[in-house]
């Protein structure tokens, strides 16, 4: 089974945030799905970790650089399905995980 922590941990601290993120690790996710929203309804501006136009307007949301960076970030490496299992990590799932901080480290890079 996989865990996914909703907005990161919804239930626990305000979904969305860096704070959420890192509860959702603490209580052993194995992912994090989270909302990403231009600033501007016209498209327009930076994109944002956040549900809704509501919610932006109600709190200062991390940037989806900020986000991904934190997501990078020590705390997160070698988290994931393979990672909370007894056996041993496999090639696939190691190479997997690699791939996907490539793929955020991609997108810092074009932010």
């Amino acid at each position: 089974m996989i865990r996914v922590g909703h907005k990161g941990a919804d239930a626990i601290v305000p979904g969305n945030t860096l704070e959420s993120f890192d509860a959702a690790l603490a209580a052993g996710v194995d992912m994090i799905e989270f909302d990403v929203l231009s600033e501007r309804p016209d498209g327009g501006g930076e994109l944002r970790v956040v549900h809704d136009y509501g919610e932006l307007r109600r709190h200062a949301a991390p940037t989806l650089a900020e986000a991904l960076a934190h997501l990078c970030s020590a705390p997160f490496a070698g988290s994931g399905p393979s990672s909370t299992s007894s056996a041993p990590v496999t090639r696939s799932a190691s190479s997997k995980r690699s791939m996907m901080r490539g793929a955020f480290a991609r997108l810092l890079q074009h932010w």
